[in-house]
């Protein structure tokens, strides 16, 4: 991108800085549009710069699913139990095995009771026997067994099941109650192909009756249950026999008939929330946090907002709709069934499905009353009450093609909708099943400008292989033996045919390979002229009727030539792009894309391990390498660190670089690499170095329920943490033993292994800031803080550390040195907070440190903050500070999380020589410290010293903070108060802001010091994503931080619209000793902040003078200019429209300046999301604006530097030997960071690009001296 093309800026002509190719990778802000945002601020799990998470994949279902496939059991045995000498047969084997743990609608580890008023099952607690018996209850594992079908176990795992009561639609009841009911799939009367031999006769043993049913037995006589043919119910008898006959077996007493309908996520118990080690249960409330019910969910709703779902099927023609089977075996194929759209309009707030999202789609017929692709994969066949017959997948899969191929690809028409002739109007119906088929399609490819250009497709098909192959049941593909039908020329790719693209299969066979010609032409050419680089791929699940794979199928061949990725662009599937995860099923080689389903476990992880591949296919931009801004402990020293990360697989590396020159005319900075903090770890952990060379530490409550530091291994780890690694005691070791660094269980590029490939052990780096901690340096003075000199002396020769979280789960310690040591860059220690264990959202698996092992891993956050490392005088903290206390000095570093948790975590690092064993590093480990009004912990914390409480350290509530149990509480902003030593609570004071629907977001405080030799804060100054800007008075020795009665301004657009501040506000003092509150405004947290359309400022505030704020009280002293009141909005400051004129004095305006961004792109505004930089009078901060298109976000940002009074700015250039202002410089692309440097005696501006390979440089002139007494608040970058 360059600044020409898309963006429309001011005086693009002016100095430009060198482009880089990527977005920023640091701390990226939210940014609002002009509306109220209701319920949780939108956060991303993953770099904004490497996503596309802002535009949906498309995923089209093409649901081959005919009678066999709707029929079969779901849960196969693997031989026979319960008596003695019975055959196992891979077809109709009925023998139920205790040991196994059975899924399905029913959680297999609790105990049911019937209604048989309602007629439902309901659980009643958990199975605390072995092998989930329930005594004289029926076991959810036995009854997973008895009545599953394989479409009940792909409809569970898709949306969380069938819902025959789903209840409430909405939350207008006082206290509404969640009732959701599930009811298993319709056994029709259709024979057919496999007859009860798809779910035939389940056997249990007389002895095991009592121990996992409610029926009473019938003495030696063993139990059968029967669901073929039977509809909703499930027949109970009792039988002397122990044969099987084609499924069945004779029986003689009915024991009871019950429907299987299973009431799920229900109760009071919040056990009962849950499914097993699944987490099925998801809770939904109401805007106001006030009301709550639970909903099972399955991987639609867990990727709603990555994700568009649509589905293709059949017609429902069979026997009983048309009896003819030549005409079944002959008549056209697919129709699609449900449009791809916004799936979430799919979902109520309360997490129930409404019956008709789409109302258009019936098009008028009288005979459909459901739409949708939820209610689509749910419900169809409980109309008709049976299924679709000769399954024709190579048609049906050719309409889901063409669908997504849209009117400007190879197709534009729809097709195979008109029934056959002949039929009546009651088989009208039941072929149509309640659902359309839809004949007027809309492009499911979003617009360019809305991110159609970078939007993937995907086809995710189940089936089983003994479909309707012949030549008959393709009749209207291109190529086979029967004409094609003349009006749809769906599988013509500009020439070619399926069966050209068919022959070009290995060992293809015609016409079963239609279905892979047409995935290979989808997975390789070009097929949308509107989209040339469009490509569609291919995932398929296969049914496996009767558990049995046949080898080389024409799924297996559609998954491989249909989603492999061609590195080599060749247009074949060599290997490794189509097996690179290297899995077997029977000893047969399988494609990535494949996923045999021959029993429950295997066909959710295989649908679990499609939707992973989609996200990852999707959801980033592989292998881009970003980097963090570059940082030193000095400007007058050498020591540069700068941090990486890839997204290809999610690997970082924190670089220690030596400066070795700047070049002043054109601002390029030189460095050498010394050493790569990844390249030294993987070293370090080579061999059994993961378990004898690394100190890790984590924390773990203690016998009074205190979090204190203990060593990261087994032993010292309490049950709830261990818990949150696995679920069992073997899977917990290995998965420590993973994060540590053992690679033993790990996946490589070419063998696929328990655990996750990871390119370096480090993990990636984004929003975590370098922090480093060399000799004291701090400007205390003796006289404020006694022993602060005699301290740095002692540790005038400590070893250099640097210190940087990262989302592996750890905040880790490098040894500093640039200098050529051998030691430098290693690993000194990594401390694991205890909040990601179970991760943000209390689902270790999903988000704890747990899913850093899957295969199947999906960007999370874990330690994704910039800290804050102060020298603190721990005999004077958290007490009123006393004169005559020992002083007792330590360095203390303070961490929040970003969006890893909900917690700040701190260290006593003094001394790294006494680093020398986990034990000893865990004794460092001072405290972690949460509330249940803290929310996402982004900002930085504050240390400083107070009158009342001696050194202190403050943090904000941050983000979604309405957690908490006080509803009057819930979102408001919060500043919390804590002892250094421990952690604490000394104070909070809330803002009279925010609600739960509507939370304050109120982070990044900032606190007013007017003598940095004391360290002790006047006034604390903090933004809110509302536009508020607070103040709080932390002066008194005697009382607490009095609670605001309201901001001390409004930061509103020309509208009065509220601007989000996500930056942190900087007071300084100007030359003529003015208080000024510098602070941007923009917000970019989540992908959907990129198109902000609102007008952003930068604000120059003033606030009184060096010695004291404003005051309403005019006895007070400092009182508001006339005329002036709080909170000040823009009407009171001066508007500056030109830089280079600077702010035109105003005595009706006497309240500061601010200065709106100009910066357009279509309709996208320039915004402030990096904190500004301030030195020697001049304020330094950053515009960025993003690129319109959604598949290109990367913008340009804008580098501006003015003096703090007169808004007038700093930059120039020399134009025929004159020199001449600027008001700014442009950028083509994203600047990651911003600073302020003293080179010599002059002050640059030194930007940072995201780029690794451009680097830092230093941006335009000289923008001032370092001369200036009079500058109070300005520190030594590195302090």
């Amino acid at each position: 991108m360059n600044a020409t093309n898309t963006l429309s800026r001011h005086d693009l002509g002016q100095s430009t800085i060198r482009a880089a190719r990527v977005l920023t990778a640091v701390a990226l802000w939210h940014a609002a549009v002009p509306a109220v945002w209701a319920l949780d601020i939108p956060l991303a799990d993953a770099p904004i710069s490497a996503s596309q998470e802002g535009v949906p994949a498309n995923v089209m279902m093409a649901l081959s699913v005919e009678f066999p496939t709707a029929q079969s059991h779901a849960n196969f045995s693997s031989g026979g139990y319960g008596v003695a000498g019975l055959p196992a047969n891979s077809q109709t084997d009925p023998y139920f095995e205790p040991t196994r743990r059975y899924l399905g609608y029913f959680d297999p580890s609790k105990c049911y009771l019937y209604d048989s008023t309602n007629n439902y099952f309901y659980p009643s607690g958990t199975s605390t026997g072995a092998n989930y018996t329930c005594p004289n209850q029926w076991s959810g594992s036995y009854m997973n067994w008895a009545t599953m079908h394989v479409l009940d176990l792909f409809r569970w795992a898709m949306t969380g099941g069938t819902r025959d009561e789903d209840l409430p639609l909405d939350f207008s009841a006082s206290n509404p109650v969640g009732s959701t009911i599930l009811k298993k799939t319709w056994s029709s009367s259709d024979g057919g192909q496999g007859g009860a031999t798809n779910f035939p006769d389940k056997f249990l043993a007389a002895s095991n009756i009592t121990k996992y049913t409610g029926l009473a037995g019938s003495g030696t006589k063993n139990l059968i249950a029967t669901v073929f043919q039977k509809g909703l119910n499930v027949v109970f008898s009792y039988t002397s026999s122990s044969a099987i006959t084609n499924g069945t077996m004779a029986t003689s007493t009915i024991a009871g008939t019950y429907q299987v309908r299973v009431k799920v996520c229900s109760g009071t118990d919040t056990t009962l929330h849950e499914y097993a080690d699944q987490y099925y249960c998801q809770k939904y409330s109401s805007e106001d946090k006030t009301k709550s019910v639970y909903k099972p969910v399955g991987l639609i709703q867990q990727n709603i907002n990555r994700m568009r779902f649509g589905a293709a099927s059949y017609q429902n023609l069979n026997n009983s709709t048309y009896g003819s089977d030549a005409v079944l075996q002959t008549w056209e194929g697919g129709v699609l069934r449900a449009q791809l759209r916004d799936t979430k309009l799919e979902i109520l707030e309360t997490g129930a499905f409404p019956k008709d999202p789409f109302p258009a789609d019936k098009e008028g017929d009288p005979d459909v009353t459901l739409t949708g692709a939820i209610n689509y994969l749910n419900l169809f066949g409980y109309k008709a009450h049976n299924y679709k017959r000769y399954d024709n997948v190579n048609e049906m899969y050719a309409v889901a093609l063409r669908y997504l191929l849209g009117p400007s690809g190879i197709g534009s028409v729809a097709a195979y909708r008109t029934p056959p002739s002949g039929v009546t109007a009651a088989q009208r119906i039941a072929i149509k099943d309640d659902f359309p088929m839809i004949n007027n399609w809309i492009d499911p490819v979003l617009p360019s400008n809305q991110g159609g250009s970078c939007q993937k497709q995907f086809i995710l098909g189940i089936g089983d292989t003994n479909n309707c192959s012949g030549s008959g049941c393709n009749s209207h593909l291109s190529g086979s033996s029967t004409p094609m039908n003349p009006a749809v020329a769906a599988e013509r790719f500009a020439g070619d045919t399926a069966n050209t693209w068919a022959t070009r299969i290995s060992g293809y066979s015609l016409p079963n390979d239609y279905i892979a010609g047409l995935a290979f032409a989808a997975n390789t050419k070009a097929l949308r002229s509107d989209f040339p680089d469009m490509r569609i791929k291919t995932f398929w699940v296969d049914a496996l009727e009767f558990s049995s794979m046949a080898s080389n199928n024409q799924y297996q061949k559609a998954a491989k030539y249909g989603a492999f990725v061609d590195g080599n662009s060749n247009g074949l599937p060599d290997n490794g792009e189509w097996n690179a995860l290297n899995q077997f099923y029977a000893s047969v080689q399988i494609p990535d894309a494949y996923f045999p389903a021959s029993d429950p476990d295997r066909m959710v992880s295989g649908l679990r391990s499609a939707f992973d591949q989609i996200n990852k296919l999707s959801g980033t931009a592989a292998g881009v390498a970003l980097t963090g801004p570059i940082i030193s402990d000095t400007y007058t020293s050498d020591a540069l660190f700068q941090s990486v990360y890839d997204s290809k697989y999610w690997s970082g590396d924190l670089k220690g670089r030596k400066l070795t020159g700047i070049d002043v005319a054109t601002g390029a900075i030189s460095s050498t690499l010394v050493w790569s903090a990844a390249a030294k770890l993987d070293t370090l952990v080579a061999g059994t170095g993961w378990d004898t060379g690394r100190k890790i530490v984590t924390l773990a409550p203690n016998s009074s329920g205190k979090l204190v530091g203990v060593p990261f291994r087994i032993a010292s780890l309490p049950t709830a943490q261990k818990a949150a690694l696995g679920s069992t005691a073997t899977e917990q070791t290995n998965i420590l033993n993973y994060l540590r660094g053992d690679a033993s269980n790990q996946s490589t590029l070419s063998v696929r292994k328990a655990y996750r490939y990871r390119a370096s052990v480090l993990g990636d780096i984004v929003d975590s800031g370098p922090m480093y901690v060399g000799a004291p340096n701090a400007p205390y003075s003796d006289a404020y803080n006694p022993g602060y000199s005699a301290f740095k002396l002692a540790k005038a020769s400590r070893t250099p550390v640097v210190f940087i979280g990262a989302n592996d789960g750890m905040l880790h310690a490098f040894n500093a040195q640039v200098n050529g040591a051998a030691a430098g860059g290693q690993e000194l220690f990594a401390l694991v907070p205890n909040a990601v264990f179970q991760g943000p959202d209390g689902r270790p698996a999903e988000s704890g440190l747990r899913a850093l092992a899957d295969n199947a891993y999906l960007h999370r956050y874990y330690v994704n903050a910039t800290g804050t490392v102060k020298d603190v005088d721990f005999a004077r903290a958290g007490v009123t500070p006393s004169a005559s206390a020992t002083p007792d000095w330590r360095t203390l570093l303070v961490t929040g999380l970003g969006k890893g948790g909900r917690s700040y975590v701190a260290m006593d690092v003094t001394d790294p020589a006494s680093w020398t064993s986990e034990s000893n590093v865990a004794s460092k480990v001072l405290w972690e410290f949460t509330h249940e009004d803290m929310g996402f912990t982004f900002g930085r914390p504050i240390i400083v010293k107070t009158p009342k409480w001696g050194w202190v350290v403050i943090v904000a509530g941050g983000y979604n903070n309405n957690l908490g149990s006080d509803v009057n509480k819930k979102g408001k902003g919060v500043i919390y108060v804590l002892d250094p030593r421990d952690g604490s609570l000394l104070h909070r004071v809330y803002t009279t802001e925010g609600t739960a629907t509507n939370p304050a977001g109120l982070e990044n405080p900032n606190g007013y010091i007017p003598d940095y030799a004391d360290m002790t804060i006047e006034t604390l100054y903090a933004g809110d994503l509302l536009g508020n800007l607070w103040r709080m008075d932390f002066t008194s020795s005697s009382v607490s931080v009095p609670a605001p009665t309201g901001p001390i301004a409004k930061l509103t657009d020309e509208n009065g619209v509220g601007q989000p501040i996500t930056t942190t506000p900087l007071p300084e003092i100007a030359p003529n000793l003015s208080r000024y509150i510098f602070v941007g405004t923009g917000r970019m947290l989540h992908t959907d902040d990129r198109n902000n359309t609102q007008q952003q400022t930068f604000y120059a505030l003033r606030d009184g003078t060096s010695s004291s704020p404003y005051s309403t009280d005019a006895a007070a002293g400092n009182p508001l200019p006339s005329g002036v009141s709080y909170p000040v909005g823009r009407n009171k400051m001066v508007a500056v429209d030109d830089l280079k004129v600077g702010a035109i004095l105003d005595p009706d305006k006497p309240m500061g300046w601010f200065y709106d961004l100009t910066g357009v792109s279509g309709n996208y505004r320039e915004q402030i999301f990096a904190n500004p930089q301030v030195n020697a009078g001049i304020v330094a901060w950053v515009g960025t604006l993003m690129n319109q298109d959604k598949c290109k976000p990367a913008g340009q940002s804008t580098a501006y530097a003015v003096h703090y009074d007169s808004a007038q700015t700093a930059f120039g250039r020399l134009v025929n030997g004159a020199y001449e202002r600027v008001p700014y410089i442009t950028s083509s692309d994203s600047l990651v960071g911003l600073r302020l440097v003293r080179i010599g005696n002059t002050i640059r501006v030194m930007g940072t690009s995201a780029d690794p390979a451009v680097g830092a440089s230093i941006i335009g002139s000289q923008v001032g001296g370092v001369s200036d007494p009079r500058v109070l608040n300005w520190r030594i970058i590195g302090q």
